[in-house]
């Protein structure tokens, strides 16, 4: 007997469901510049997955990666779990002020964190 799994789902087919509620005119929480559904887009979790968290919002990728290589899961969980907690911090008010003029397309990879 023969046991078929179900198909995962391919990422093109991932990023039309996206696409298809995405709400009109949404801004990335964090640097607030225009969201475009797609590649540039992430979810990220403001306390992380591995101390319990299950809220997600919409942040562009950039700001997303940004995020993860200035702090730990345990600095995100604890001490900034809000978007305004970590707009308030110097290094992702610099990031910001830098990204905004940057396109809502725009990708990069960010070094991580030494410490």
């Amino acid at each position: 007997m023969t046991y078929y799994r179900r198909k995962k789902p391919t990422k093109s087919e991932l990023l039309a469901d996206r696409a298809a509620v995405w709400p009109v005119d949404e801004l990335c929480p964090l640097c607030g510049r225009k969201m475009i559904p797609g590649k540039s887009v992430d979810q990220h979790h403001l306390i992380p997955r591995m101390y319990g968290g299950t809220r997600k919002s919409f942040i562009h990728r950039v700001c997303h990666t940004k995020l993860h290589s200035l702090y730990t899961e345990a600095d995100l969980a604890n001490r900034l779990n809000t978007f305004d907690l970590l707009r308030a911090t110097s290094e992702v008010k610099s990031f910001v002020k830098w990204v905004r003029r940057q396109d809502p397309n725009f990708t990069t990879k960010h070094r991580r964190s030494k410490t």
